[in-house]
């Protein structure tokens, strides 16, 4: 016989409220693939590793053409950043989805990157996006989902080939400008960055597809040669 004591129990647990995620501040080494690029001799914006010596990054953020670009790694600042700095020798830049490809003049070394995703259906994939606070500018990260193009178009949005739309379901994390180029992660994968046409008051955002293998139209920017002090 069960007691009523499990009951009670049982009925508890039964209609306690689902438990909505929030985002949450970054901890040391969490996101070591996390570039934090500095243009100009000013933070602009942050990017991702893909290689060894390649990082990718939402342009919106980055002035066109710039003198020089330094890329940190380790921080969970974007601000106040001290780690080893790596000069930026070239810029590729795809304008159909607005993202530059950096290579590094030397690889980096025991710094994992993160691949990009496998071309394929993420739709309901529970990932992560990684962002900003707005006021401290500390890294920050939050459970979103992938969801289909067709449900965006119904909510009224105008996306672009080169987009996929994600969610952000708790409503946890008020994007923001620094949010731009924020990468979203399935399952170790980087499948895309925030683009810049989002609509960053809504929970429904829109990124740079990553994962699809296209012939991609590039401009070369040739970086000049600088010494770091």
């Amino acid at each position: 016989m069960v007691s009523g004591f499990l009951i009670l129990l049982l009925t508890t647990v039964a209609i306690l409220p689902e438990v909505k995620s929030v985002a949450k501040l970054a901890e040391p080494g969490e996101f070591p693939f996390i570039a934090i690029i500095t243009a100009n001799n000013n933070v602009t914006t942050f990017g991702v590793l893909i290689s060894a010596n390649e990082v990718v990054a939402a342009s919106i953020n980055i002035p066109i053409p710039p003198q020089i670009i330094t890329i940190q790694f380790g921080c969970i600042f974007l601000n106040n950043c001290n780690t080893p700095k790596f000069l930026v020798e070239r810029l590729e830049m795809d304008r159909r989805v607005n993202i530059f490809r950096m290579k590094l003049s030397n690889n980096t070394h025991h710094i994992a990157p993160i691949p990009r995703g496998p071309s394929q259906n993420y739709d309901s994939y529970s990932c992560k996006f990684v962002g900003s606070d707005l006021n401290s500018r500390r890294i920050l990260s939050l459970d979103v989902i992938p969801i289909n193009k067709d449900d965006c178009l119904k909510v009224g949005m105008t996306i672009f080939p080169d987009q996929q739309c994600f969610e952000d379901p708790s409503l946890s994390h008020e994007f923001n400008w620094g949010d731009v180029g924020g990468p979203v992660i399935c399952h170790g994968f980087l499948i895309g960055l925030l683009s810049a046409n989002s609509r960053l008051t809504q929970n429904i955002q829109f990124m740079y597809d990553l994962t699809r293998r296209r012939r991609q139209s590039k401009e070369f920017l040739r970086m000049p040669y600088r010494i770091l002090g």
